[in-house]
C-alpha cells in the first residue's frame, strides 16, 4: 500500500447553492440563491463536491495545483455551519498528479472520512479511496481493483461498509463500464461488479444511495451504438445482486447525475438531456416502482445540469 502525503495549507473554495420549494418554481427559474465566496491560493483550483458533517457543518472536495504548479493535488476543506473553514488538507502522492472529475469527500457515522478521485501517472489512471480521521489525518488508502477506473460517488453504509460507484475505461478504444463495489470498514474488498448495459460502448454511474429498504440505487447512464444515452437506474441488494434496473430515453441524449429518496418510498433525480446542440437540467419524480410520476427540464444558457 502506497501510503499519501500531506501538504497541509489553508485553502477556500466557492460555493452556489441554490434552493427550489416546487417544481413550477424549478421550471420558471424562480429559485433563491445563496454564495459563500472563499478565496483560492490559485487559480487553478477548482470545488467538486459539498456534503454535510453530522454537526452541521460541511466537508468539501477541491483539486488544486497551487503546491505544485506541475501537479494538482486533491484538498478537503472542513468548515462549520456558516462555511468559516476550520481545517484544509492538501494531499498528494511523488510524481503523480491528483485528480477526479468528481473529487467527493464524504463523513461517515463513526465521524471519519471518506474521499475517492483518480490519479493520473503513466497514461493511466489509478482510482484510490482515502479513509481519514475527524481531523483530516490518513488512516489508510487502497487503489480500485481495475486501472483506469474514474470514481464518482461514496457512501457509508448502515452495516459499516462503503460503496463507491463510477466508470471503468477497457483501454485501446475498448468501451467504458460502469461499475460498483463494496469494501468492509477496513477497506476488504467484498465484491465487485461491471456494468455493460445493452452491451453498448459507454455506461456510466454518476451516484449511489442506500435506499430505506437497505438496497443500493444507482443512477448514471447507458449509451447503444446508434449514439443514443439513456439515463440508468439500478437497484440492488447489498451483497450485489441486482434486483430491478430502468432506461429513461428520448431518443437523443439523457444522463442521470444524482439520485434522493423521497417520503413515500419514490425517488427524486436529476440531470441532464440533450435537446440539439442544447444541453437542459432534468429532474424525474419517479414512483417506488421507477415509474415517472412527473419530470421537468430547465434551460438557462446553453447548458444546464442538476444535481440534488
Amino acid at each position: 500500500m502506497v501510503l499519501l502525503t500531506f501538504r497541509s495549507a489553508l485553502y477556500f473554495v466557492a460555493i452556489t447553492a441554490m434552493y427550489c420549494t416546487s417544481a413550477n418554481q424549478m421550471a420558471s427559474a424562480q429559485c433563491s440563491g445563496l454564495s459563500g465566496n472563499f478565496l483560492l491560493n490559485n487559480e487553478n483550483s477548482e470545488g467538486h463536491s459539498i456534503n454535510n458533517t453530522v454537526d452541521g457543518g460541511y466537508i468539501i472536495g477541491a483539486v488544486s495545483s497551487a503546491l505544485n504548479p506541475n501537479l494538482s493535488d486533491w484538498l478537503i476543506v472542513r468548515t462549520d455551519d456558516s462555511f468559516n473553514p476550520l481545517w484544509s488538507k492538501s494531499i498528494g502522492f511523488d510524481n503523480t498528479s491528483e485528480n477526479g472529475s468528481n473529487f467527493v469527500v464524504r463523513e461517515l457515522a463513526d465521524g471519519r472520512i471518506v474521499a475517492i478521485g483518480y490519479q493520473l501517472q503513466g497514461g493511466s489512471r489509478r482510482g484510490t479511496i482515502m479513509v481519514l480521521s475527524s481531523a483530516g489525518d490518513l488512516i489508510q488508502s487502497v487503489r480500485l481493483p481495475a486501472t483506469n477506473s474514474t470514481p464518482r460517488d461514496i457512501i457509508g453504509l448502515e452495516d459499516g461498509g462503503i460503496v463507491v460507484c463510477g466508470t471503468v475505461s477497457g483501454g485501446g478504444g475498448a468501451s467504458d463500464d460502469a461499475f460498483v463495489l463494496k469494501i468492509s470498514n477496513s477497506l476488504d474488498l467484498l465484491w465487485y461488479r461491471r456494468f455493460n448495459a445493452n452491451s453498448g460502448p459507454n455506461d456510466h454511474f454518476y451516484a449511489v444511495i442506500q435506499g430505506s429498504n437497505g438496497n443500493l440505487f444507482l443512477v448514471g447512464g447507458s449509451q447503444v451504438f446508434n449514439s443514443t444515452h439513456s439515463g440508468y437506474l439500478v437497484e440492488m441488494d447489498q451483497a450485489g445482486v441486482v434486483v430491478n434496473e430502468r432506461r429513461y430515453s428520448n431518443n437523443s441524449v439523457m444522463q442521470f447525475l444524482c439520485i434522493r429518496e423521497a417520503a413515500d418510498g419514490g425517488f427524486l433525480v436529476g440531470g441532464h438531456q440533450n435537446i440539439g446542440n442544447i444541453s437542459e437540467g432534468l429532474i424525474f419524480r419517479l414512483n417506488p416502482d421507477f415509474s415517472v410520476s412527473w419530470n421537468v427540464s430547465v434551460r438557462q444558457g446553453n447548458k444546464t445540469f442538476f444535481h440534488l
